[in-house]
């Protein structure tokens, strides 16, 4: 579980980030915001929900990439195919 806590910090701020600007668009169309928020407070929180998305596309790749190597078809061995060869001086011992 302590290599998945990173990854499960990241999805969180990535779900809040997402969260953000949902909310941003539905309170807009809504109406639901009676006073507005200062420019800067909005460009700050911009940035952070940004950031924070762009973090959980990297370490969504990062995860994708590492997936892929971990079950990534594997040649066959040499007992595998048995004693008839095919070329097994060039596949790998079992």
């Amino acid at each position: 579980m302590r290599r998945a806590a990173p990854f499960v910090a990241i999805f969180l701020i990535q779900a809040v980030c997402a969260f953000f600007f949902v909310s941003d668009i539905l309170s807009s169309v809504v109406g639901f915001r009676s006073t507005p928020i200062s420019w800067e407070m909005r460009e700050a929180l911009e940035i952070g929900a940004a950031i924070g998305l762009i973090l959980g596309v990297v370490v969504g790749g990062l995860i994708s990439a590492t997936l892929l190597t971990l079950f990534r078809p594997r040649p066959p061995c040499a007992a595998a195919l048995g004693s008839k060869g095919y070329g097994s001086s060039r596949l790998p011992k079992c």
